[in-house]
């Protein structure tokens, strides 16, 4: 059972799943990377405790943000070519 206004387990992980695939979906990771990504995501997330829909949401956008600028902070910087 349930409090009311708080998320069960599933209700949880559907309004943070995308969050979690944004997160775990990187180009040049195997399965089992994308796989350790998920559960540390998930285990970031389940870390609160429960929580109530707009408190999930809000934690699963810090999360894509946070592991999109950490991504793209080791990505190399191209300089932009001007033809004058």
């Amino acid at each position: 059972m349930t409090t009311p206004g708080l998320l069960s387990t599933e209700g949880l992980f559907f309004l943070v799943k995308g969050a979690i695939k944004a997160v775990s979906d990187r180009p040049g990771l195997t399965p089992e990377q994308k796989q350790t990504l998920v559960e540390q995501a998930w285990n970031v997330i389940v870390a609160y405790g429960p929580i109530d829909a707009q408190r999930a949401m809000l934690i699963g956008q810090s999360l894509v943000l946070s592991r999109a600028s950490l991504f793209l902070s080791h990505q190399p910087i191209e300089k932009t070519r001007i033809n004058t």
